[in-house]
Parts: structure tokens; C-alpha cells; sequence
């Protein structure tokens, strides 16, 4: 049972876990598309300014431009209206002076030849400005269109400018929640690995009601039990005494674990063990630690390394002593060497606990 939650613990942690880095990468692939997207428009509103003012300028030249043919226009008018006023006093003057002298006649007739001819000069260059004023004017509606799409962009910029301030509130708030997830994880981990004690420090009281149990049934029923159990605990403390470590060719293959304690060459079950339990035998055998030669060899240091990498169940090996319980289960007869993880052994899980 006791498993069981640890497991689910550990699954419900994960998840969380999982689901908070796929917020965060949600969340930095958003900001990074959202920059892009306004440096877009950033780009295109600058050049839809740009292209306005240059519009702009153009419209006003072709504006002046169409000032000047207006007044072409009115003075190529005023020209027409004045040939043919002359035409007119011409008729007239040949009719009404017909007795002036062949003198005045010939220098008039040079003065109105020179000033028709100027005329007829200013006529061509009004007609062919006239003739490019078509050209002017599509010009202009296309400038004009022009213009209006800049002003639309304008517009367009403008709206990217609000959107932009709305989504720097959304990156605010989505901010404070990743914070606020953060905050959970790290109370869900201190609260797993107090539970994972809690579990540990239950096992513990579990093996320990067991000698308990079987302490009262001894006082209540039959007083030679006492007698039995004072001979084993005598029997473990002459074997504890008289246990010598069996050689490191037997046991040891010559590497190192996970945390620098030598390697072995066989299994052995190491619940067997008083204090470890079926998760810490597995959180044990994936630090590279599978027989009891290993843990009957721990020296202070291996000690320390082995608990910082244990860090929930800090402790743990010296206040359930198991060296100790290591070395009684070699010194009852294991053979070095022997792989005692699938075969059947006694019930012993280590040293009792004096009362």
C-alpha cells in the first residue's frame, strides 16, 4: 500500500512537472512570435510613413503642376481673343486707312507678322503642356490611391499598436502564473519527500511492531519464548563478533558504482535488510549498490556518499544499522559470490531493536 502511494506521488509529480515545462516552451515560442510579428509591423507602418510623405510630395508638384496649366490654359485664351482682335483691327485699319502711306503700312505689317509669330510659339508650347496634362492626371489618381493605401496602413499600424499593449498584459499575467506554478512545484517536492520519509519512518515501525508483537505473545503465553529470543539476539551479537569480511575476489568486479563504492558480481535480496523496503532497494540497485558484501564494506565515506544521493531517506543507514544487518546475513552462511536475489531465505530483516 505504502508503495503504491509512493508511486503515485512520484507519477502525480512528474505530470506536474511535465505540464509546466510545456507551459514554459508554450510560453517562450509565443513571445518569440509575438516579437516577430511586431517587428513586422514596426517595418511596415515606418515604410508606410515614409512612402505617405513621399506622396505627399508629389501630389503637391503635380499640384503646382496643374496650377501652371490652368494658367497656360487661360492665357493661351487670352492669346486666341487677342489674335483675333488684331485680325479684326487689321480689316478695320486697311478699310479706314487706306490713304496712309505704303511706309506705315510695311512697318505695321512687321510688328504684327513678329507678334503673331511669338504668339504662335506660345500656342505650341501651351498645347503641348496641354497634351501632358492627361498624363498628369493619371499620375495623380494614382498617387491619390496610393496615398489612401498609406493611410490604410497607418491605420493598420495603429491597431498593432493596441494589440501589442494588450498582449504585453497577457505575458504579464501569464508571468505570474508560471511563478505561481513554480511555487507549487516546489511545495509539492517538499511535500513528496515528506512523505516519502513518513513512508520510510512507517516501514521502519512496521518491522519493529513485528518484534514487538511477537514480545507480547511471548510475556502473555509461553515465558521460554523470552528465552529463545535472548538466545538468538546472543547468537547474532557472537556472530557479529566473530564476522570477518569475505575477500574482494569473491564479491567485487573490479569497477565502481554510481556513487564510487566498489561494484559487485552477483544480487542479493536487499530487503532483506532491516529498513530497506522494495523502493529503496530499487532507488539502491540504480545507484549500482546490489549485494550485502556492499553494504557490510560501507566505509564513513561510502556512508556520505551513499546518503547525499539519497537525499529523502537522509539517515537512514546508520539509525537502522545496515552494516550490521549486512553482516549478519553473510556471517549466517551466505557463500561470496552466491546471487541470493530469486531464491527463498529466511525472514530475518537484521539486528532487533533492544527494548
Amino acid at each position: 500500500m505504502t508503495a503504491d502511494i509512493t508511486l503515485f506521488a512520484q507519477i502525480f509529480v512528474g505530470l506536474l512537472i511535465a505540464f509546466l515545462l510545456g507551459l514554459i516552451l508554450g510560453l517562450l515560442f509565443w513571445w518569440w512570435r509575438r516579437r516577430t510579428y511586431l517587428t513586422d509591423c514596426e517595418r511596415v507602418r515606418l515604410e508606410s510613413e515614409a512612402q505617405v510623405e513621399r506622396l505627399k510630395l508629389r501630389v503637391g508638384a503635380l499640384e503646382d503642376t496643374e496650377d501652371k496649366l490652368n494658367d497656360a490654359e487661360e492665357e493661351l485664351s487670352e492669346v486666341r481673343a487677342a489674335l483675333e482682335d488684331d485680325s479684326g483691327d487689321d480689316a478695320d485699319d486697311s478699310d479706314d486707312d487706306d490713304d496712309d502711306s505704303d511706309d506705315d503700312d510695311e512697318a505695321k505689317g512687321h510688328s504684327n507678322d513678329d507678334e503673331i509669330a511669338r504668339l504662335n510659339a506660345r500656342i505650341v508650347e501651351l498645347e503641348a503642356l496641354l497634351a501632358d496634362s492627361g498624363e498628369h492626371e493619371r499620375q495623380i489618381s494614382a498617387l491619390t490611391a496610393e496615398v489612401d493605401k498609406g493611410r490604410r496602413f497607418q491605420m493598420e499600424a495603429n491597431d498593432l499598436r493596441e494589440r501589442t499593449s494588450s498582449l504585453e498584459s497577457d505575458l504579464a499575467a501569464a508571468r505570474k502564473d508560471l511563478e505561481s506554478c513554480r511555487s507549487d512545484v516546489e511545495r509539492y517536492s517538499d511535500k513528496l519527500g515528506e512523505t516519502e520519509q513518513q513512508l520510510d519512518d512507517l516501514r521502519a515501525q512496521a518491522n519493529s511492531g513485528e518484534a514487538d508483537d511477537a514480545d507480547v505473545v511471548d510475556d502473555a503465553g509461553d515465558t521460554d519464548t523470552d528465552t529463545d529470543t535472548d538466545t538468538g539476539e546472543a547468537e547474532a551479537e557472537a556472530l557479529l563478533a566473530n564476522f570477518v569480511m569475505p575477500e574482494d575476489s569473491t564479491w567485487k568486479s573490479g569497477e565502481l558504482t554510481a556513487v564510487g563504492t566498489p561494484a559487485a558480481t552477483h544480487d542479493d535480496d536487499l530487503k532483506k535488510i532491516n529498513g530497506i523496503g522494495p523502493v529503496m532497494e530499487k532507488t539502491l540497485n540504480e545507484l549500482g549498490i546490489r549485494t550485502w558484501e556492499q553494504i557490510a564494506a560501507f566505509t564513513t565515506e561510502d556512508i556520505e556518499r551513499v546518503s547525499g544521493a539519497i537525499t529523502s531517506f537522509g539517515g537512514r543507514i546508520e539509525r537502522d544499522d545496515w552494516i550490521g544487518g549486512a553482516k549478519e546475513l553473510l556471517a549466517r552462511g551466505h557463500t561470496p559470490g552466491e546471487d541470493t536475489s530469486r531464491h527463498k531465505m529466511s525472514s530475518y530483516r537484521g539486528p532487533r531493536r533492544k527494548k
